[in-house]
């Protein structure tokens, strides 16, 4: 995966705080823990709501700790283990002078530690301060095959629901489906795959449909006009 080796080379270049631009949260944190496993490090997470706990679990197990990003900070700067710190949208508080501080003191102990900083949201990049100190990284979209497969995925899902009917389509209409898929996130086209496959097929019937939520969920609507002919009566 493209994903794991642009990050990779990010780790061994020894860069302390990495900046990931995404609505993709899930994806990124299944990312950080790949890379925590594969460099034997601790992963800890960190969000507004669930404070701050070990791993990437979506469900709080015990009382929130450390929920204040300004604790949050100080607590992991003395952390000894060498670690990966996933902090999902950290960006909002980065206004305040004494959090940029506690950001730039963990990158300036990292040949000690050896422990980085991950920060996770949508729109997010290096203010001027940690810009020396970071890395800025965004998600890769799926190419034709990413999306084929999560096709495949969602058809099976659809199989098992339904007493092992399979869905219908044909190699073309697959093939310009999935095309029409191209530059959305693995979430948005899932949901786009499985409103279209609800039927028990893909047609061209879904092709119009497909491209309106494509607009929507890249937000063009407001720019451009989209018809779902384009015969003039």
């Amino acid at each position: 995966m493209q994903d794991v080796k642009d990050l990779e080379l990010i780790l061994r270049t020894q860069i302390p705080i990495i900046f990931i631009d995404t609505f993709e949260e899930k994806r990124a944190l299944q990312l950080m823990t790949q890379m925590a496993i594969k460099h034997y490090k601790a992963l800890y997470t960190w969000t507004p709501t669930d404070g701050l706990i070990q791993g990437a679990s979506e469900l709080p197990v015990k009382e929130p700790e450390h929920l204040e990003p300004k604790d949050v900070l100080s607590h992991i700067r003395f952390i000894r283990e060498s670690s990966m710190f996933a902090l999902c949208d950290m960006q909002y508080f980065l206004g305040e002078p004494k959090n940029i501080r506690y950001l730039k003191d963990m990158a300036l102990s990292y040949e000690r530690t050896q422990s980085s900083v991950i920060i996770i949201g949508h729109n997010v990049e290096a203010p001027d301060a940690l810009k020396r100190y970071s890395a800025n990284f965004r998600l890769s979209l799926p190419d034709e095959s990413g999306l084929k497969s999560i096709v495949l995925e969602e058809a099976d899902k659809w199989m098992q629901r339904n007493n092992g009917r399979r869905v219908r389509t044909d190699q073309d209409t697959l093939g310009k489906f999935v095309r029409n898929l191209k530059g959305l996130t693995q979430v948005d086209a899932r949901r786009v795959i499985v409103n279209a496959i609800d039927d028990g097929m893909i047609n061209d019937d879904d092709m119009p449909n497909a491209t309106q939520a494509k607009f929507e969920m890249l937000n063009l609507d407001g720019i451009m006009n989209f018809e779902h002919s384009k015969i003039d009566m």
